[in-house]
């Protein structure tokens, strides 16, 4: 099940420097918040991940999870980490995407206020639910969906829960969605380079070798 998957940081290799960047700006802030309270800072409420198809970002939404919301090894609660597809949230019917996008806050939400928890919205394909409004022929993006979205993130209580977006394209996310008290953190996710490589083959195939051309691999083996 891919919701529930457990994923550790220490298996994610290739993206040392993004990976830092996470950990170090989400981690506090959503597993000790009261340090916040305590100074009376607002913590980050969302992270948008972005590049192309395959460099981890679903892996790494994963990792997050685990951290902020796995317990003694125990795979979240299945309210706690809500995965979906962006493009799952529309409908050909007048106001269901609207409907599907408050309900899936209000679960949870109602998840957070029962257990005291937290709990993150994994949006993947965000671009298809949260485009860019005028991009398309449908004027029920530009007037009720894209506002609906905004609205629920914007919505004022101590049950919020953190929203994760991945997306292939940055550019194709409604500016509005992007703004800091929404998604306060975007992530490039690249391809990984030679270092990258090198690292990701390590952890597969133990101690790896990078030789400069084939006549160096063959004098070698």
């Amino acid at each position: 099940d891919l919701a529930f998957k457990r994923i550790d940081w220490d298996t994610i290799k290739g993206l040392k420097s993004q990976v830092n960047i996470i950990k170090d700006t989400i981690e506090g802030p959503l597993r000790n918040p009261e340090i916040y309270e305590e100074f009376n800072m607002k913590p980050i409420r969302g992270l948008a991940l972005y590049g192309p198809p395959g460099t981890g970002k679903t892996m790494i939404a994963k990792a997050i999870a685990t951290s902020v919301l796995g317990e003694d090894n125990l795979e979240p609660d299945k309210e706690s980490f809500i995965y979906l597809k962006g493009g799952e949230l529309l409908s050909k019917w007048v106001g269901e995407a609207e409907g599907n996008i408050k309900n899936i806050f209000d679960t949870a939400r109602k998840y957070i206020r029962r257990t005291g928890k937290k709990s993150i919205i994994f949006i993947d394909e965000a671009e298809a639910i949260v485009p860019v409004r005028g991009s398309r022929q449908s004027s029920d993006v530009d007037t009720t969906i894209v506002p609906t979205f905004l609205a629920e993130m914007d919505g004022i209580n101590d049950h919020n829960p953190f929203v994760i977006l991945a997306t292939n394209h940055l550019d194709k996310i409604d500016p509005a969605v992007l703004r800091p008290g929404r998604i306060d953190l975007t992530v490039e996710i690249t391809r990984p380079d030679t270092e990258d490589v090198i690292d990701i083959l390590d952890y597969y195939f133990g101690k790896t070798t990078l030789y400069d051309t084939k006549e160096d691999l063959i004098a070698a083996t």
